[in-house]
């Protein structure tokens, strides 16, 4: 197949080796008309009039790969309209959804921690079920709130993305993962939360989470948030865990909120390395990258991590 009529299709640049995914029909994309604007003043819910291309009330049910029993929290999965990655012949083969979040058009930096305890546990579920086609190798699920973030659409959503290939950025990972595992005898983040517990950069602590700003971080005020239990992927963490790390995120979208700040979220998974350290990671986007970043790749940071942790811990 032509690489012009493909629907997408991978192109690798030669001098660094860096790959590029061309989806060119997700210029098709629907974006809402209104503005994100959103502070502690206005809570960023669309005007009356403003059509939602994602309410659960305007699909079809025959769209739905997954509903709310009885007594759950109203989320649904549908098939991503627009996918970089399908299971057609010539495209890189993978799965897409959107994870529709409730009814309501709510801000989920306003929600509750009851309530960003449901859409972690729908998250869970979701990965777990990407997870049983023996095709797939790695997972993410990621939140884009705020245009700023990469949103288009308003109404509280995430995307999960199941691919075949595992990207060169996870690849790298892994190879530093196993390379620090290997050097320290443990896993690199269980060496982080005894490390880090108590510390200047704890946002959040309890018995079941640690939260911390990256002592690394590529954005400014980005946080790790991490079961202090060893295990694999949000997927095989217990309801308990889940609410503590939504008790971290919570406190984290309360500082982002008050900063009227667009952010990312994510959580990701190597299936084929079940030997890893679940996290969440909370990006908000209140810095730009400009062109030393994009030229080098040298990330500058104008806060440090203690300070993002004081901010935090102080909002």
């Amino acid at each position: 197949m032509a690489l012009a009529q493909a629907s997408s299709f991978m192109v690798q640049d030669e001098l660094t080796g860096e790959w590029v995914l061309f989806a060119p029909k997700r210029t098709a994309r629907p974006h809402d008309t209104f503005l994100f604007a959103e502070d502690d003043g206005n809570p960023g819910i669309p005007p009356k009039e403003a059509r939602c291309h994602i309410c659960p009330s305007e699909l079809p049910p025959a769209e739905f790969l997954s509903v709310p029993a009885s007594g759950e929290a109203p989320f649904f999965a549908v098939p991503n309209a627009f996918p970089a990655v399908g299971t057609q012949p010539g495209q890189p083969y993978g799965h897409q959804e959107v994870l529709i979040e409730g009814i309501s058009h709510e801000s989920v930096k306003r929600w509750s921690a009851s309530a960003l305890a449901d859409m972690l546990g729908f998250w869970a579920k979701r990965m777990t079920a990407a997870a049983e086609d023996p095709r797939i190798g790695y997972v993410v699920v990621f939140k884009n709130e705020g245009a700023a973030a990469g949103a288009s659409l308003h109404h509280p959503h995430s995307q999960l993305w199941a691919t075949g290939f595992v990207p060169p950025r996870m690849q790298s990972w892994q190879t530093q993962w196993h390379y620090l595992s290997a050097y320290r005898k443990r896993c690199p983040f269980c060496h982080e939360i005894d490390d880090r517990s108590g510390g200047a950069l704890v946002v959040y602590e309890d018995a079941y989470a640690l939260a911390y700003a990256h002592p690394a971080a590529r954005f400014a005020y980005e946080v790790r948030i991490v079961p202090k239990r060893h295990v694999d992927h949000l997927g095989k963490t217990h309801a308990a865990e889940r609410q503590s790390l939504a008790n971290a995120l919570a406190v984290c979208l309360r500082f982002i909120r008050g900063k009227g700040a667009a952010y990312n979220i994510f959580t990701q998974d190597l299936l084929r390395d079940p030997d890893q350290h679940a996290e969440l990671r909370l990006v908000p986007r209140l810095t730009t990258w400009a062109g030393v970043e994009i030229s080098s790749g040298f990330y500058i940071n104008p806060v440090t991590p203690e300070d993002a942790a004081k901010a935090y811990r102080s909002a």
